[in-house]
């Protein structure tokens, strides 16, 4: 609510004490002036949200005082007191921008009224302005998932076909490595090969978080432990010119893919790095913290409740308030051309929110910039268990029926399954899945199933196949996005799943894992 400042100008003192001691019974902050001039200073001074002015002053009239603290304020309310009243007195007043036109004497209880009544006024007014700017940040927030939606249905349309594109890389380039002799010249150029297309994995993925469209492999997790990696791999990025400073407060365990807050950490200090090109600093700290629930209403998501907070704070150059506002659209950037592609903030903010978690900026052009992420704590312990890869994958004897519509994979997984001694059962289709099964029921020991194919897709192809085996063992795969697999139902249950492109070594971990369980 706005101040209570009430200004009185009349040159009867008497009267503008009198007025002062009843206005200040019903809690208002009053002041008086005595002539057109002295109402002018007082005005600059005080900034009444109400002004009570008499017509007749010694220097000046009431109305023409009304307009000019009008023209320097135009939400002072103000109203003219007369014992001269008349219609074209209070016409005058009225187009001038008076609130009301008082008769004098003044009865306090108008007096009173009026001003109940002006500051009804202004309390309208200000729900007004605060309805209006919540309005505004919830079509920017609109705007916002908007392009982000746009973006990431883009990443989505294309990541299948990329996908499957990498998958045929990677696992003739994994095939090629494990055939290579020890010592051998073309390594180095097949481990090329190999690292290009998981940056290229990874970037797909960035993608895909813009619109929480990415699978993510989510578990309790240290956050310490996420610090503490990135503080050996920092310093490599941002340069030796610029300190790198690590403060760890409580071990909070949080339900993260670790891999993608690393991901999130690293744009944020690629950004620092363009922000200091002399050099300068860049802290992150670990905090708890609790957010209420005004904090979550202005985002619109999420609840609130305990919340893990890093911040990184640098000492660049800075933003402006235009700039900042626009840092998370996804293209947006202030580098030269060829220089930046303007996502690394924004898969920062996608892959943050797909963690129901919230990232914040504060910049001033000067004097540096703080980034303020906050994640949900996990109510799960930290479990030390996992997979672990070991450096030759361990092969088998068993019969796997793989069903996949894509030649060109197809024949990737079938060689690199046949590579380590298994036996392959190939099906185009889920129909043709479920007529192979039923050829070879008493051999095939694992399903090897793509979730989208044609006919019918993957899970309806386990469905029927379980039906005639309810003990089969089944692993899914997919370059299709989590939405994509969610409807078909494949997300939702304890199946065992990979997300192409899979790398061979990954491949046949997993499968052998599968048949041992």
């Amino acid at each position: 609510m706005a101040n209570k400042k009430l200004l009185i100008v009349d040159d009867n003192a008497a009267l503008c004490d009198s007025l002062e001691d009843i206005v200040r019974d019903s809690g208002y902050e009053p002041c008086s002036a005595y002539s057109y001039a002295e109402g002018l200073r007082l005005a600059e001074e005080q900034r009444p949200t109400v002004a009570v002015i008499d017509q007749k002053l010694p220097d000046g009239l009431g109305t023409t005082l009304l307009a000019e603290l009008k023209r320097r304020d135009p939400e002072c309310i103000c109203i003219i007191a007369t014992a001269f009243a008349d219609v074209d007195s209070a016409v005058s007043a009225l187009e001038n921008g008076a609130f009301h036109y008082l008769h004098k004497p003044v009865r306090p209880v108008e007096l009173l009224r009026l001003l109940e009544r002006a500051f009804e006024l202004i309390r309208l007014r200000e729900e007004k302005q605060a309805a209006e700017l919540a309005l505004r940040a919830s079509e920017e927030r609109l705007r916002h998932a908007q392009k982000m939606e746009a973006l990431g249905t883009l990443a989505g349309g294309v990541a299948h076909d990329f996908n499957n594109i990498l998958m045929g890389v990677l696992g003739n380039a994994g095939i090629m490595e494990m055939k290579l002799e020890p010592g051998s010249p073309l390594k180095k150029y097949v481990d090329q090969i190999i690292l290009s297309a998981e940056n290229a994995t990874k970037l797909t993925r960035n993608l895909l978080s813009f619109s929480r469209k990415q699978i993510m492999s989510v578990k309790p997790t240290s956050l310490n432990d996420i610090i503490k990696r990135m503080e050996q791999l920092l310093p490599k990025l941002i340069g030796e010119d610029i300190e790198l400073s690590i403060g760890l407060g409580d071990d909070l365990a949080i339900l993260a893919d670790a891999g993608l807050i690393e991901q999130v950490l690293m744009n944020i200090a690629t950004n620092a790095r363009g922000a200091m090109p002399d050099g300068g600093s860049l802290a992150i700290r670990t905090f708890r913290t609790d957010l209420d629930g005004s904090f979550v209403a202005g985002h619109g998501y999420g609840e609130a409740g305990s919340y893990a907070l890093i911040s990184l704070t640098d000492t660049g150059i800075g933003m402006d308030q235009g700039t900042m506002a626009r840092i998370f659209e996804p293209f947006f950037t202030t580098k030269d051309i060829g220089k930046g592609t303007g996502l690394g903030l924004t898969m920062a903010y996608g892959i943050v929110k797909q963690h129901n978690g919230y990232i914040t900026c504060c910049s001033e052009p000067g004097r540096g910039t703080s980034f303020h992420i906050y994640l949900p704590l996990s109510v799960e312990a930290i479990s030390d268990g996992g997979l672990t890869s070991n450096p030759i994958p361990r092969g088998g004897h068993e019969t796997i029926l793989l069903a996949e519509d894509n030649p060109e994979v197809r024949s990737t997984i079938k060689e690199t399954l046949e590579e380590f001694g298994y036996r392959i059962v190939t099906a185009a289709d889920g129909d043709e899945a479920v007529s192979r099964f039923a050829e070879f029921r008493e051999s095939i020991q694992l399903l090897l199933l793509d979730v989208i194919m044609p006919r019918k897709n993957g899970k309806e192809a386990f469905d029927e196949i379980r039906r005639m085996a309810p003990g089969v063992k089944a692993i899914f795969t997919s370059g299709y996005t989590g939405d994509v697999l969610n409807r078909r139902g494949v997300m939702d249950q304890q199946l065992n799943f990979l997300s192409k492109p899979v790398a061979p070594y990954t491949l046949l971990r997993t499968v052998r894992d599968v048949l041992d369980a």
